[in-house]
């Protein structure tokens, strides 16, 4: 590995918006009893992390903190937030350096995972995230540079201390590896400890160990955000079965407006939700039962374009689903 630390720095050039993402962890008010708030290494909230910066090695060989000529499938940063009071985890932002054009294509995932105090392990997977298309991630300069991982299902998180993982996989095609990093604190801001590198050994099997051992002591954390929603309601809603209430959604992807059409039961009440690419609630209301058809119509055209998730809370439980907005 000791080729690897011959290294070339690359600085972000967009310091501004890098200080803004990283300065303090972003929180407010959303809409109806949840509370959005950001969860970051500790760094990050450090001065010595106002500015982005990746290293990349000889040309051809990829980023230290990203896919490699190592073969790094996996890149984990440990987030600590020192509770075990349940969270709501509903996406995960990374911010990632320029890419490689002929990987373009590509999909990556974020993985979720239990800590664990051994240096040569992780804990159990927790969750995976949808996939997203390596042409498709925010570049610095744009919205903040973090691009955005949702779930399949917003997750409860108990964990007080948690892994959250790049999943390069996809970077490595046989015919055609291309490479693509993440932006990571100055040297010496952190402690490399805190990430986590799965490379495969040589029978494909994943090794882990941290940055710092793997790369000289390097003591480096990474850019990643993930975004929760803490529930203050008095009737939370984590964990509720699947339904199914017929729901579909039209027009999808849809541009001005769109009408979620459901059916609902003879008693009780349903609540219908909307939430953005970060998390956040924009559209909440309830629902009274009717015996048959219910509608409720969103106005989208003050939205972002991007991928949001409804949801359908009733007495047999939650129904989800996604609506693109264009």
């Amino acid at each position: 590995m000791n080729t690897f630390l011959r290294i070339a720095i690359f600085w972000c050039a967009v310091s501004g918006v890098c200080a803004a993402q990283s300065g303090s962890r972003p929180g407010f008010v959303a809409a109806s009893r949840l509370v959005v708030d950001t969860l970051t290494s500790a760094i990050l909230t450090e001065p010595c992390a106002e500015n982005f910066q990746i290293f990349g090695v000889v040309i051809g060989q990829g980023f230290v903190t990203g896919a490699n000529s190592d073969g790094d499938r996996l890149k984990l940063q440990r987030i600590e937030r020192g509770s075990t009071e349940p969270v709501r985890v509903t996406s995960v932002g990374v911010a990632f350096a320029p890419f490689q054009g002929n990987i373009a294509d590509r999909k990556l995932r974020v993985e979720l995972y239990a800590d664990t105090t051994a240096s040569d392990t992780i804990g159990r997977l927790i969750a995976v995230s949808d996939s997203v298309r390596v042409g498709d991630f925010t570049q610095p300069g744009r919205n903040g540079s973090y691009t955005n991982f949702t779930f399949p299902e917003p997750l409860l998180l108990e964990e007080s201390s948690f892994l959250v993982g790049v999943n390069f996989d996809e970077a490595y095609a046989e015919s055609d590896t291309g490479y693509v990093g993440i932006y990571h604190t100055n040297p010496g801001c952190g402690d490399g400890t805190n990430v986590i590198e799965g490379i495969p050994d040589a029978s494909g099997t994943l090794r882990y160990t941290t940055l710092a051992d793997n790369r000289a002591g390097l003591n480096v954390e990474l850019f990643i955000r993930v975004v929760v929603d803490t529930e203050t309601d008095p009737n939370p809603v984590f964990n509720l079965p699947t339904a199914d209430y017929a729901a579909s959604v039209s027009p999808n992807p849809a541009r001005a407006s769109a009408t979620l059409s459901f059916q609902t039961g003879s008693s009780g009440s349903y609540t219908v939700g909307l939430t953005d690419p970060t998390g956040r609630n924009v559209f909440r209301k309830r629902v009274p039962a009717s015996g048959g058809g219910a509608q409720v119509q969103w106005e989208l055209s003050i939205l972002p374009a991007g991928l949001y998730i409804y949801h359908i809370d009733g007495p047999a439980g939650r129904q989800s689903g996604k609506l693109i907005v264009r």
